[in-house]
């Protein structure tokens, strides 16, 4: 036989042996995978966790990226309380299938079992993107849940940089978001804080003057002035003699020729003449606008510019205009609340109430008895003389059970009244 043909023929049968000896081994390493998964689901079965999640744990070194594999190993993980093998295991799965829901799932529901509303919150909100009716459904139900916190408080202002004025037994103090006073409540007024500021004002029998957020005496006036507000963009207003104008924190006095101002906001503030005419005004004290307005809308905290918008009142009927003066949009309303936030306000036409967005549209038609303005993605609304919280597409989140409620502050913490009792506080779980 010739040499060339018996070389050929020898390559062949090796390469032959070296197949055959691959395939018994993938054969046989296939035969062991399946006695393993077969004693792992006998080892579940029976309840034996601590032996099942090693059997899957060596499953998965033969088979590491079989997502069935990995969420049976977190299953076992978690019936043992091992949390971090758990959140491991779903980490892995999420890898493995992007687009499916079940690692999403069973971690949101570990930590709903936990009573961890939030991190479950978290967890759904990671997979928005997904299509998929159970996480939507479940993300759906938890975001209308909330934490009451303790408070019992006669009356409340509006929150301003995560701090809000609040009445108890008499007396005012600072609030934070926390439900805390900041500052104790011992003054028969106080003002807000602005943001990067450190003043607040406060009145103490018929003085006022200003505190630092360890509630200190931090500026005092000589002359006796019978309001003094909240610094912002270098400026306050202030009461004196019977006029209103502004102070800087010299205590140094600026037209002191109006029946009363607002806060300096975003570069424009509201004051009203002798006349009871209001303009707006920039921050050097120019007008704006003439004194052409039968009312400017102000929240607790006298500001009228919240998001570079203003609502006004002319001629019977409330609109909405930009900090030049301008109109924004062309809708009139028989009544309004003042932006919040950024997003949508409430309005009223035809004697329902609904909501305007910072354009001036009307995005959601009239159709409560009352509301108030939007934040945190939620509104107060008032349905059968009850009120609740609607999303932002409308649909009831928190069912009506209050008699009064409060916009949400930017950490999600609402005041709320039941009957007649005192205000409390509810905190959306997802933000507490």
């Amino acid at each position: 036989m010739d040499k060339k043909v018996i070389t050929i023929v020898i390559l062949f049968f090796l390469v032959a042996m070296a197949w055959s000896g691959t395939f018994y081994l993938a054969s046989k390493e296939k035969q062991q995978y399946k006695t393993q998964l077969a004693k792992a689901e006998e080892l579940e079965e029976k309840n034996i966790y601590i032996d099942a999640a090693a059997t899957y744990k060596t499953l998965l070194t033969m088979d590491p990226s079989n997502f069935d594999l990995v969420m049976k190993y977190g299953e076992m993980s978690e019936q043992l309380g091992n949390e971090a093998e758990f959140l491991k295991s779903c980490a892995h799965a999420k890898q493995i299938d992007p687009e499916s829901p079940i690692p999403y799932l069973a971690e949101a529901n570990y930590y709903l079992e936990d009573e961890q509303v939030a991190s479950a919150i978290d967890v759904l909100q990671e997979a928005s993107a997904i299509e998929s009716k159970e996480i939507d459904k479940l993300l759906a139900s938890l975001l209308g849940e909330y934490n009451e916190m303790y408070a019992s408080l006669s009356d409340i202002g509006d929150w301003n940089s995560g701090y809000v004025a609040a009445e108890k037994e008499g007396q005012w103090g600072l609030m934070n978001s926390n439900g805390d006073f900041t500052i104790s409540p011992q003054y028969a007024a106080i003002g807000a804080i602005a943001e990067g500021e450190e003043l607040i004002p406060v009145q103490q029998n018929d003085e006022w003057f200003y505190v630092d957020q360890l509630g200190y005496r931090k500026l005092v006036a000589d002359d006796q002035f019978s309001y003094l507000g909240h610094f912002s963009e270098g400026v306050a207003a202030a009461e004196l003699n019977g006029k209103s104008g502004y102070i800087n924190q010299d205590f140094e006095k600026f037209h002191f020729e109006f029946s009363y101002v607002s806060a300096m906001k975003n570069g424009v503030a509201a004051v009203k003449n002798n006349q009871n005419k209001w303009a707006l005004i920039d921050g050097e004290f120019n007008l704006i606008t003439g004194f052409i307005y039968d009312d400017v809308v102000l929240d607790s905290n006298r500001i009228c510019s919240m998001n570079e918008v203003i609502f006004v009142k002319q001629n019977g009927s409330f609109s909405l205009i930009n900090t030049q003066g301008k109109p924004v949009g062309d809708e009139q309303f028989q009544a309004v609340k003042p932006f919040v936030s950024n997003q949508p306000a409430a309005v009223k036409q035809d004697g329902q109430w609904g909501f305007v967005d910072l354009n001036g549209e009307v995005v959601i038609a009239p159709q409560y008895q009352n509301a108030n303005s939007y934040s945190c993605g939620r509104a107060g609304v008032l349905i059968d003389d009850q009120w609740g919280f609607i999303d932002s597409k409308n649909h009831i989140q928190i069912e009506p059970s209050f008699s009064s409620v409060k916009p949400f502050s930017q950490e999600g913490v609402a005041p709320v009244k039941r009957g007649d009792s005192d205000w409390q506080l509810i905190q959306l779980y997802e933000y507490s």
